[in-house]
């Protein structure tokens, strides 16, 4: 490009006044620069700084900056479309946020919506350590429900049913033997079970009192307090043990968990103790319709087999809707026709209970097992180690009939253990595992080796196979591929500003140029030259090349391949590209394609080896020309993928001069040399 004549400032002078500096005086949302170029406010962005930027959130899916590394800032989080005349994000529906960047989820009013770094915290400090969970790129983006009681599911849609222990197993005859209540033993101020604390314990309370104020917990169905010893409260300075006997609630129940901060001693310098240990492990089942009737999700009530009825919680009949109480001899096992459904195993007597076949579950088999997938929610197991196998990974119903999850619309796979790409890629892209968009990065436009999953129960990535983006085809971008871009792989055409004749260090802008060293032995006397070489770019391969080829040549079969674009090629020293003692340096100079570009890759056959410089030394050059959206002096109309070019611009043909490249890059003839163009090239 070539500077204006002197000269021209008198014929122009006239319209200096009404000549615009930059695009739309920057739209007023920016600084008009050197050369005419718009450093826009930190909300915009454009040419003319008149698009309106989105908020951005980590990823909910996309391409792998290296190996494990995604999850990175992108607007609306991959998970939206960004309307920059608003600059607000229209999220795919079940995700929200300014960003599009956590899962919204419907509890019904019947639970809390939760982030996986709350859920964490919600863990029952009985079960024991709560494991935090907050590094991981999930913590604050996946919410799930916390279902209020008596509720539960994944939308807390259906119902529990009461549990209870199973009435003939743990008889003297049992030859699994006695199954016990579980006691746990102490020394008191305040206990907590289940997230819920008693009123202050005094230490002078009795076993009575005691016991009252823990009954008073809803946490709590029935208990019983004895202290050891004579002793009539339940703190003493030579200690007193004190046994809470769970008689309502079965099988191995959380800790009690107490607080003695308010515990006080006369003796000076003696501090008080609190400590709980459990004594006896419970063994008693605690088991929807105590294993003796069918539960009925819907309304939370079981309907028990034949012979078994609601019970008190030991064996007899009373109100807590278990079908815990057998009356009557029993005689076989559970089954509407068959035995066990046809799905299991009788034991016969005593208990005449059913192991069920694989697949299947309930007191008569009867219930089918859903597919496991690793849950979308649940609390971790360990520091920011969650996720967990689970009946339809914790996102859809589980229909007993069949044995099939009834996915949440944002999910498919058998066991819902795959979130859905917008859209559906809107027909135009494919969607792909996080696992599987890793190999497809690239940085610069060259294609990279990652991975992401690939080390075993990392878990930090353990999305790997569940998470879902989409790879665009030629032609579209954006989350859900739905916007068009001229066959571009990214966006409208890209070029050149051709108002910007110096870069930012004042040196006029030049184009990249890469420098290659070939060394192979030559015999040109054999009529069957067999060394040979590739040379790729951005994922664009040439066929095999002879290491004699001219540079005539090679300037034809790499503009041939629309990844270099049109180039020039010159050899320092001789007519063949290769040379025994690399006395030959081949200079390849990108023409269209512009910025700091990947290096030429390459492969040999037979040739010794080839050297690449693309660092600004040994000849070559970094390109300082933009590759800019509409070379910066247009709008991409994202509907079509065309480039729509502010007054004075049209399209170029990569060198400035007018041509089909629909990039903006070249100045009408109506501008050229106009008040504004000179004002533009001397500010």
């Amino acid at each position: 490009m070539r500077l204006l004549s002197a000269f021209l400032l008198g014929i122009t002078t006239p319209c200096i006044v009404t000549a615009s500096l930059c695009p739309n005086d920057c739209s007023g949302h920016g600084q008009c620069l050197f050369q005419g170029v718009c450093q826009c406010s930190r909300s915009y962005y454009g040419a003319d700084c008149s698009y309106i930027k989105c908020p951005m959130g980590n990823a909910w899916a996309d391409y792998t900056l290296a190996t494990d590394n995604a999850h990175n800032l992108a607007v609306c989080s991959n998970m939206g479309t960004c309307d920059a005349t608003t600059g607000l994000c229209t999220c795919i529906p079940g995700f929200t946020g300014a960003a599009c960047d956590r899962m919204s989820c419907n509890c019904n009013s019947r639970g809390t919506c939760l982030s996986m770094n709350q859920y964490a915290l919600t863990k029952d400090p009985g079960l024991g350590i709560i494991n935090p969970y907050t590094t991981n790129w999930d913590a604050n983006k996946i919410y799930g429900c916390q279902c209020d009681a008596p509720y539960m599911g994944y939308s807390c849609t259906e119902f529990q049913c009461p549990t209870g222990d199973d009435p003939l197993t743990g008889m003297i005859q049992d030859p699994n033997g006695v199954q016990y209540n579980e006691k746990q033993v102490g020394g008191s101020f305040t206990l907590t079970f289940r997230g819920f604390t008693t009123a202050p314990i005094l230490a002078t309370d009795s076993s009575v009192i005691m016991q009252a104020k823990l009954l008073a917990l809803p946490s709590i169905s029935g208990i019983a307090v004895t202290y050891s010893g004579i002793t009539q409260q339940a703190c003493t300075i030579l200690g007193n043990t004190i046994t809470v006997e769970f008689t309502q609630d079965f099988s191995d129940v959380p800790s009690l968990v107490g607080n003695a901060a308010q515990l006080t001693l006369s003796t000076a310098g003696v501090q008080p103790k609190l400590t709980i240990v459990t004594t006896v492990q419970g063994t008693k089942e605690n088991a929807y319709c105590s294993n003796r009737g069918v539960c009925d999700r819907t309304s939370g009530i079981c309907t028990c087999f034949t012979n078994y009825f609601s019970s008190d919680g030991n064996g007899n009949i009373g109100k807590r809707g278990d079908c815990g109480a057998a009356v009557g001899a029993i005689t076989q096992c559970p089954g509407a026709v068959l035995a066990c459904s046809g799905h299991g195993i009788c034991q016969g007597p005593p208990t005449y209970a059913c192991v069920c076949a694989s697949g299947f579950q309930g007191g008569d088999c009867s219930e089918q097992l859903c597919p496991m997938g690793n849950s979308w929610f649940d609390i971790p197991m360990g520091p920011n180690a969650a996720h967990q196998l689970a009946e339809c990974s914790n996102v859809g119903t589980c229909d007993r009939t069949k044995g099939v999850c009834v996915c949440d619309s944002r999910f498919t796979g058998a066991s819902c253990n795959r979130l859905l790409c917008p859209n559906s890629c809107s027909g135009h892209g494919t969607c792909l595992t996080m696992q599987n968009l890793a190999p497809l990065s690239t940085i610069n436009g060259a294609p990279q080796a990652f991975t992401y999953g690939a080390t075993p129960n990392n878990y930090a990535t353990w999305d790997f196979n569940q998470v879902q983006g989409c790879s665009c085809n030629p032609g579209w971008e954006g989350a859900d591929c739905s916007k068009s871009c001229l066959l571009i792989l990214k966006s409208c055409p890209t070029g050149d500003d051709p108002m910007t004749y110096w870069d930012l260090i004042g040196l006029p802008q030049v184009n990249a140029v890469q420098t290659l060293i070939c060394t192979a032995t030559v015999r040109p006397f054999l009529m069957n030259h067999t060394g040979t070489f590739t040379l790729s770019f951005r994922g664009a391969q040439t066929t095999a090349l002879p290491y004699t080829i001219s540079s005539s040549t090679l300037t034809a079969i790499l503009s041939s391949i629309q990844a270099f674009g049109q180039v020039t090629v010159t050899y320092s020293n001789g007519q063949v590209a290769c040379t025994a003692n690399g006395a030959n340096t081949i200079a390849i100079t990108f023409l269209t394609v512009f910025g700091a570009l990947p290096s030429i890759q390459y492969t040999l056959n037979g040739v010794t080896s080839i050297v690449i410089f693309n660092d600004g030394t040994s000849g070559s050059v970094i390109g300082t020309k933009e590759n800019a959206l509409c070379s910066n002096r247009g709008h991409c109309d994202y509907t079509n993928g065309l480039c729509v070019c502010h007054t004075g611009f049209t399209s170029s043909d990569g060198y400035g001069r007018p041509g089909s490249r629909g990039d903006c890059g070249f100045m009408e003839p109506i501008y050229l040399n106009s008040a504004g163009q000179y004002a533009n090239s001397i500010n």
